[in-house]
């Protein structure tokens, strides 16, 4: 018996009821979710580069990146700069557990690298040294034009 009991004879299955199933599969999305944003180091950053305002800079959306523990983000990342700083926000429905960030550039370091065919810049983060996030070099140098001139790279 993985689900349910026997109650009088009857075995009871949470999923005959489809209240109990949503509620579940919706529990279980959020702790998949608070998990993630753990492991991959988001919910470190947060704590002190959390973001409650409303961003004015430029975005992409639907951009990918790896974090640490080969935690991936597939196009599901809204990335954004200002003379600032970076901005990083996760679609709604990724987003439990795992708040919008912004982040000064001047608590950024980053650095070059490739894997296999892909060419990439990794950031760091001054307050969070432990978490690393490696985005595209095209994303990077989108976000250089945008800092103006203010890219940890420069």
């Amino acid at each position: 018996m993985l689900f349910g009991k026997v109650h009088g004879g009857r075995h009871l299955d949470p999923f005959k009821n489809p209240a109990t199933a949503v509620l579940l599969i919706i529990g279980l999305w959020f702790g998949v979710n608070l998990v993630i944003s753990f492991v991959s180091g988001w919910a470190e950053l947060a704590r002190v580069y959390r973001f409650r305002g409303q961003f004015l800079g430029e975005t992409w959306s639907f951009q990918s990146g790896q974090m640490r523990m080969l935690m991936g983000i597939g196009n599901a990342m809204k990335v954004g700069a200002d003379q600032q700083g970076l901005y990083l926000s996760l679609l709604f429905m990724f987003r439990p557990g795992k708040p919008p960030l912004y982040v000064p550039w001047q608590d950024i370091a980053t650095r070059e690298g490739r894997f296999l065919f892909w060419n990439y810049v990794e950031l760091r983060f001054r307050q969070a040294p432990n978490v690393y996030l490696q985005i595209s070099k095209v994303l990077a140098h989108k976000l250089a034009m945008a800092s103006g001139g203010n890219w940890p790279g420069d």
